[in-house]
């Protein structure tokens, strides 16, 4: 029997060896190379993306600047919780203080702040004040601005998602009224103000957030620990 030229040989070598890859590419699943996914950690306690347990398998790249919008869009907001929000804004020579109180279940909030409610519903918006007569309703499509953010006057952080990356000037994990948040800072807006977002990694609510016109804070917000209790339903009944 001849011998296989020269050549061929060391090619049916390496003919052998693609089969032999191909063979244990389909039969050994965890060859196969995959995305990493971005994997939340059970809790953050500490600097800004350190992994308390020593465990977790998230890394100080889970999330960045490019990733941050997603991590985000993955989280599910409660549906039913209290919780008392705090609003502060600042001006060159004065500030403001409102407390708000919000109650959330199955889509319907209330929300009441100093002498004034507001009961935000699919089907409308009611407004109306304690001890005075007349209540303020209208639909929820004509509001337009019926929204529980809006009200609370939080920024709605689901418009930061739909921001271009390059808006996201930066982003990880930080601890924030002791509760383990993803961090999130961009620019928005014609006047480029800087906005700072913090959102709990377990209940997906925005614990707190920044206004900055330049390094000026004009703008801050902060929640209090939510009760996830769902409240009592007969509190979001229109009132008569």
């Amino acid at each position: 029997m001849k011998r296989p030229h020269g050549l061929l040989a060391p090619a049916l070598v390496v003919l052998a060896a693609i089969v032999l890859v191909a063979v244990l590419f389909f039969v050994c699943p965890w060859l196969r190379l995959e995305t990493t996914p971005v994997i939340l950690p059970d809790a953050v306690a500490g600097e800004e993306n350190t992994d308390p347990a020593g465990s977790s398998p998230f890394r100080k790249a889970d999330v960045t600047p490019e990733t941050v919008q997603a991590v985000i869009a993955s989280l599910q907001r409660e549906t039913a919780y209290s919780r008392t929000v705090t609003v502060r804004t600042f001006w060159q020579d004065s500030s403001s203080i409102e407390s708000i109180t919000e109650q959330t279940s199955d889509g319907c909030t209330l929300l009441h702040t100093g002498k004034r409610n507001l009961l935000i519903r699919p089907d409308g918006l009611w407004i109306w004040y304690d001890n005075a007569d007349g209540v303020y309703h209208c639909r929820a499509d004509d509001a337009g601005y019926a929204q529980a953010d809006v009200w609370l006057r939080c920024l709605t952080y689901e418009d930061m998602l739909a921001l271009p990356t390059r808006a996201i000037t930066g982003a990880g994990y930080k601890l924030f009224q002791d509760t383990s948040c993803i961090y999130a800072e961009y620019t928005d807006g014609e006047l480029g103000y800087l906005n700072r977002v913090y959102v709990s990694a377990s209940t997906g609510l925005l614990m707190g957030c920044e206004t900055y016109d330049g390094d000026t804070l004009v703008y801050s917000m902060t929640s209090d620990a939510p009760t996830l209790t769902p409240p009592d339903e007969a509190l979001f009944a229109p009132p008569a």
